[in-house]
């Protein structure tokens, strides 16, 4: 059973400090080991603790001194081409997470429009009483009769457009797609 996520803290307490120390070096030296057995690569461990007289040196001194001096000779382009320093990674972790937020965003734009659609499929006819008046009411009432009386016809758009400040209601019998194309700015879409 797992314990739940760590908090990654500094402990204060010294005897639980040291037991940590102890089991996590021991589990990162094995999984060093077992790195370099797998994969068949080259690897060392250098550990510094005020808990040890002297440093812990993994395979041995010998070995990791010729693991350090063959890094040393690699071309600056080879060190230097995984290597992060802490503003780069801050640089790429922030790249993702504006990527993986206007990803959200995004996603959440195309729900609300799918939530808005729906919402206007459900106006009834003193909602549009309220958006419309007039010659324009009284025929986007026959294009509701219409389509309701003949299921085969297309999807009823009642596009709100805004002329030099003042506000002109068009009825569109089109498709939603033919909508975003048109050449009118609707500052308000009505589905029905």
């Amino acid at each position: 059973m797992s314990k739940g996520k760590l908090k990654l803290l500094f402990i204060e307490n010294d005897a639980k400090r040291r037991a940590a120390y102890k089991k996590r070096k021991k589990g990162l030296l094995n999984k060093v080991s077992e790195l370099t057995t797998l994969c068949g690569i080259n690897a060392c461990t250098i550990i510094y603790s005020k808990f040890d007289s002297e440093p812990d040196v993994w395979p041995s001194t010998l070995a990791a001194q010729q693991v350090i001096s063959q890094f040393k000779h690699l071309p600056e382009m080879m060190k230097e081409r995984k290597m992060l320093n802490q503003e780069a990674y801050l640089r790429e972790r922030i790249t993702k997470l504006k990527e993986q937020l206007n990803k959200q965003l995004s996603e959440n734009h195309e729900k609300d429009l799918v939530e808005l659609m729906f919402k206007c499929l459900l106006i009834d006819k003193r909602e549009l009483d309220k958006l419309l008046n007039g010659d324009a009411k009284k025929k986007v009432i026959l294009d509701i009769d219409e389509a309701q009386s003949n299921p085969g016809c297309g999807i009823l758009v009642i596009a709100t457009t805004d002329v030099t400040h003042s506000s002109t209601q068009d009825s569109l019998e089109m498709d939603p797609a033919d909508v975003a194309l048109s050449s009118t700015r609707p500052t308000g879409i009505t589905m029905l």
